[in-house]
């Protein structure tokens, strides 16, 4: 099977999926998932959902959770949505790269801010020493 075709598949199933969770599940807790990627295995059979959520309200593991308990309702839907022979059986994984991406993104923020402060302190006049 042609490595584009797994592609085209978990992209098809990201998008359902999205407007899946976002129109049709009635759970406070979901709501501001999202849907990083999707991985089709070879043989069709699974898909996992790498998730990241925006909130700090619920964490991942427990919106994981409670996507793995609507799975078979999830999966009933793709199948009306997705016209292939066999609807892979979506695996949902928490993925906190987002929120390491912006934990990355602040220390570097900070060490640049104290790099400021110390090229400002360094350009001060040295008013008592004599040279």
């Amino acid at each position: 099977m042609a490595q584009y075709r797994l592609g085209r598949l978990g992209e098809e199933i990201k998008k359902e999926l999205s407007d899946i969770i976002r129109y049709q599940l009635d759970d406070p807790r979901l709501a501001m998932v999202s849907i990083l990627r999707v991985d089709v295995t070879k043989d069709l059979r699974y898909a996992r959902v790498f998730i990241s959520a925006l909130t700090q309200d619920t964490s991942l593991d427990e919106i994981a959770d409670v996507l793995t308990q609507s799975k078979g309702y999830i999966r009933k839907e793709l199948a009306k949505r997705i016209k292939v022979r066999y609807i892979p059986e979506p695996l949902f994984v928490a993925d906190d790269s987002i929120a390491y991406g912006m934990k990355i993104s602040k220390i570097i923020d900070e060490c640049i801010q104290d790099d400021e402060e110390r090229a400002i302190k360094e350009e001060q006049p040295l008013e008592n020493k004599e040279f």
